[in-house]
């Protein structure tokens, strides 16, 4: 797959758009509030998380000196294990209602594992401090297809009314997940206002408000990421698709804040700039997520968020950076800089190679696997044309 530098060029204010972000934000935040004190619910998607935090043995975690301890001793051991209650990968499988759901189709849902290569590194494994560990994200959903916007996750799977993704991708670090709990376990359940859940169901608590509900920026993200991987190849006069009347959105749990059209046809402005005055680094080193910037995002992918380092995971990792491709490789082609053209000389070499293995084999859902082959080889030919 492609790689991408990040060159730190500066960060640069963009007025309309992050005044759009800031107000997207605001509503999301407020339904976050609402869901999180809220009981939440066995789906199945908690309930597998659940089974995953039944196989460790929270005695022998205790017994343990520190955090060091308990991965080099224990986890580091059981991690495979792990894994294999939930990776369908290698047999090209998925998940369906698992935390989605809908009136209007299913969708294939791909729960992957984080491999632990630099978890000594990426997790403050120094300290047992919740007010530390309450910020680590173990489950991520990083991907899905859908145009619609909506972020209600009652009962602990996400609802859509009218566009179901076909697929949603899906990252979890096991090693994250059982060291947040365990560090919630022994130093936070007793200090909840829900004593009764703490006591008598804590995992799934647990789940519920501090794994699960961390999914409204993701769902913000990802859509947010969906419409600027659309940016690069539009015309001045399709800009008004991202007015709030033109966008897709869930009507309750899916509020478009105003000012989108002005704030996505300035930033489309701003990669015209890019051809003059404006370097592409600027706007990926900006925050137009509302967890950061693109840079940041490309980061976590290449340090935190490794998936295994195995050929089934070829076309998945199109699925995860689908969108991130196509924003990034599409302002790059508005630039006249000198380094563009090194740049897609790398990617087309990069970008055939996979191509050549024909990584979307592996997938056994039809459906997907023609959509796989066919946005590859269009993305193809389109860095060939640059």
């Amino acid at each position: 797959m492609l790689k991408f530098d990040i060159v730190d060029k500066g960060v640069r204010a963009l007025p309309p758009y992050q005044t759009y972000l800031k107000a997207q934000k605001t509503f999301v935040l407020d339904r976050y509030r609402r869901f999180l004190g809220a009981q939440g619910h066995e789906s199945p998607g908690i309930k597998l998380l659940r089974y995953i935090l039944q196989f460790v043995d929270m005695d022998y975690l205790r017994q343990q000196k520190n955090n060091y301890d308990r991965y080099r001793y224990h986890l580091r051991f059981i991690r495979k294990d792990l894994y294999s209650v939930f990776d369908r990968v290698q047999r090209g499988g998925s998940f369906h209602e698992l935390f989605f759901k809908s009136q209007v189709g299913l969708t294939a849902e791909y729960l992957l594992p984080v491999e632990d290569l630099n978890a000594i590194v990426n997790l403050p494994l120094d300290t047992e401090s919740w007010d530390v560990w309450k910020t680590v994200k173990p489950l991520r959903l990083w991907a899905y297809d859908s145009d619609e916007f909506t972020i209600n996750i009652i009962n602990d799977r996400v609802h859509f009314v009218d566009l179901a993704p076909s697929y949603a991708i899906e990252l979890l670090d096991v090693i994250a997940l059982v060291f947040k709990y365990f560090v919630w376990y022994e130093h936070q359940r007793d200090q909840e206002q829900a004593q009764e859940l703490a006591l008598y169901v804590p995992q799934q608590l647990f789940l519920h408000k501090y794994v699960f509900c961390d999914w409204c920026w993701d769902l913000t993200d990802a859509w947010i990421l969906n419409q600027l991987s659309l940016l690069p190849n539009l015309q001045v006069d399709d800009l008004n698709q991202f007015s709030p009347d033109e966008l897709t959105r869930e009507l309750q749990y899916g509020r478009i804040a105003l000012g989108s059209e002005n704030a996505f046809r300035y930033l489309y402005m701003l990669l015209d700039d890019a051809t003059k005055n404006m370097r592409p680094e600027v706007i990926f080193g900006s925050k137009l997520l509302t967890q950061g910037s693109i840079y940041d995002r490309i980061r976590s992918i290449n340090d935190e968020l490794t998936l295994p380092i195995h050929s089934q995971y070829d076309w998945l990792r199109w699925l995860r950076d689908r969108d991130l491709y196509k924003f990034f490789c599409g302002v790059w082609s508005r630039s006249d800089l000198p380094t563009a053209k090194t740049y897609f000389i790398n990617w087309r070499r990069d970008f055939k190679r996979t191509l050549n293995h024909r990584p979307w084999n592996v997938c056994n859902n039809i459906v997907i696997k023609t959509q796989i082959e066919q946005e590859m080889r269009e993305f193809y030919d389109w860095l060939e044309s640059q």
